[in-house]
């Protein structure tokens, strides 16, 4: 009502009495307050002008922030909100701006560490330090640690603290710098409180190589006292020869490229790092992932396929024989095994990935992309929306949270966070194939059409999954004529090709009678975010008896009856004329 509440002096008061001194605006800056220094939590003391302009002070402000607000909030020049700005405001934040509530929020970032080194040559070295912080405090109960891929997008861009916590949706931030000198390294940390921009502690370390893992926990603990958690539960540290962990480093940062070259570097990296340390657990973690994203790019039910993926199980075997409290090979097995062992054991694995590291975002993108397979959408999209909060920059897990949308046909929203993942990044191939129904759902044929045609023919990491993708496009948005000639080859020698993309093709061409032979050529199987349950393309027999039987003898019956629950009404009825 345009009065000063007591509580709002108060507040004032207390802001005044305790001045502090802000950390640099800008991340990378040199880090204050380094170990022995009296300012290590980065405050100071007033001086004698602040303490004599404050009786004066407090009145004042209080008056000028109660004049601001009254001119800020004028009840009657204000319209009534529109429906449009009650929906706007009642709508979940942005992926640009999540709100984050500061005060309450434990949420973290760890920055990737800038490299001081001499010979700057050990950038892939200070990734590392910030990455193995990042999964150490991704294992304290009670905190949220944004992902890697997140919290790495902003690396060399020198962005202000309170933007990139903004974006991150985060209420700390840890960033800080590496110097190797020989077999020493010194590391200087700070973390920093986004609500206002000030240091809550900073210090500087000086150890050897081998004491790294110590190291890191050592820092980990201290931030999360002064977050006043406990940090969980880890096994003791142990020493490392420095070749193995700068081997294994580099490692992890090829395979985080996800390309084949990276994959195929991070293999021989990763072999070396064995040879060295054959008991390093997480270079033979490693290679378990390197073989399952090679195997992901070779076409199913191949000979290749089945060795590349039993290579894969062996050195999921071998981390877990060596260290069974890594996540990331509990994760990586239930990917592997989702399609060929019962739900329970698919389920356990990603479980107990979680339960090692709950922060572990590709977990919960993962676990979340398996639910959508079995056509549970709403549990589904709460995994996916988990890894989006712990790793909001990361593309891939914006296009799997699309994929989920689509199948349950909230076309605005499937397009919104394929053209998220396209923001992210351009050449995201798989996000651009997931644009064409969704457009073509939306009235937007015209911009479908190019799509589609742009992939007709393309030769890419996708293989026969972005052409069929965009041979179904045409076909959906009127253009039978290309979509058939496109997809003669495909027809003339089916078993060249996913039996169950190829069904898909043959009724958006409007071959029924092709598709059930394909059908009862083979069993039909789970696919990714449920297809056979959604996709419109099945609309045409979705009460055809032979279509039901089908999905009785693969065990699918029940599932898609949930699946098929979680559709919109209005899509219902579309679907039935």
């Amino acid at each position: 009502g345009g009065e000063t509440s007591a509580a709002f002096c108060a507040r004032v008061k207390k802001l005044l009495e305790n001045a502090t001194t802000p950390a640099s605006s800008v991340v990378g800056a040199p880090l204050v307050g380094a170990h022995g220094s009296p300012a290590t939590d980065g405050r100071r003391q007033a001086t004698p002008l602040q303490r004599a302009t404050r009786p004066w002070l407090i009145p004042a402000i209080a008056s000028l922030a109660a004049l601001v607000a009254l001119a800020l909030w004028q009840p009657w020049k204000s319209p009534a909100p529109s429906s449009e700005a009650a929906a706007r405001r009642s709508a979940p934040p942005t992926p640009e701006k999540p709100v984050v509530d500061f005060s309450t929020r434990k949420s973290i970032a760890v920055l990737a560490f800038a490299d001081l080194s001499a010979d700057k040559g050990s950038e892939y070295f200070a990734d590392g330090i910030s990455e193995e912080l990042l999964d150490v405090l991704g294992k304290v109960p009670g905190l949220r640690v944004v992902g890697r891929t997140s919290s790495f997008s902003f690396k060399g861009k020198n962005a202000p603290a309170a933007e990139i916590a903004q974006k991150l949706g985060v209420a700390y931030l840890v960033d800080g710098s590496v110097a190797r000198d020989g077999t020493k390294v010194r590391i200087a940390a700070r973390l920093i409180n986004a609500s206002d921009g000030f240091q809550v502690w900073s210090d500087k370390f000086t150890r050897e190589l081998t004491d790294i893992f110590k190291l890191q926990d050592e820092i980990a603990g201290l931030i999360a006292k002064n977050l006043s958690l406990k940090l969980g539960a880890s096994a003791p540290a142990k020493s490392v020869n420095p070749e193995v962990f700068r081997l294994y480093l580099e490692g992890r940062q090829e395979w985080n490229k996800r390309t084949a070259a990276g994959n195929s570097h991070a293999e021989t990296l990763f072999d070396r790092v064995i040879t060295l340390d054959p008991g390093f657990a997480r270079a033979h973690a490693g290679l378990a992932d390197v073989y399952y994203v090679r195997g992901q790019g070779i076409e199913p039910n191949s000979a290749e396929r089945e060795t590349t993926y039993a290579r894969a199980h062996e050195y999921i075997e071998r981390a877990l024989a060596l260290d069974p409290n890594l996540a990331e090979p509990y994760a990586t097995r239930g990917m592997m095994i989702r399609n060929q062992r019962p739900d329970r054991e698919t389920d356990a694995a990603f479980q107990r990935a979680l339960a090692l590291n709950p922060n572990y975002a590709t977990a919960h993108q993962w676990y979340g992309s398996t639910l959508g397979q079995r056509g549970k959408f709403p549990a589904a999209l709460a995994e996916l929306e988990i890894a989006l909060r712990l790793d909001p920059m990361a593309p891939v897990i914006w296009s799997i949270h699309g994929a989920i949308l689509r199948s349950v046909r909230r076309w605005p929203e499937a397009l919104a966070s394929s053209d998220r993942a396209l923001a992210l990044q351009p050449d995201f191939e798989r996000a651009q194939v997931e644009r064409i129904l969704p457009l073509i759902q939306l009235n937007r044929r015209s911009e479908a059409l190019a799509l589609a045609y742009s992939w007709v023919e393309r030769n890419s990491n996708l293989g026969n999954f972005g052409r069929l993708s965009a041979i179904v496009g045409l076909a959906m948005g009127g253009e039978i004529a290309a979509a058939e000639k496109f997809a003669a080859p495909y027809l003339t020698n089916p078993s060249t090709i996913r039996s169950d993309n190829l069904i898909q093709a043959c009724l958006a061409l409007g071959r029924t009678d092709d598709a059930f032979a394909l059908l009862t050529q083979s069993t039909l199987v789970r696919t990714g975010s449920g297809t056979p349950y959604t996709h419109p393309v099945f609309d045409a027999i979705r009460d055809d008896s032979r279509f039901l039987r089908s999905l009785e003898k693969a065990g699918m019956l029940a599932e898609y009856r949930e699946a098929w629950s979680h559709v919109p009404e209005a899509e219902k009825k579309k679907s039935a004329k």
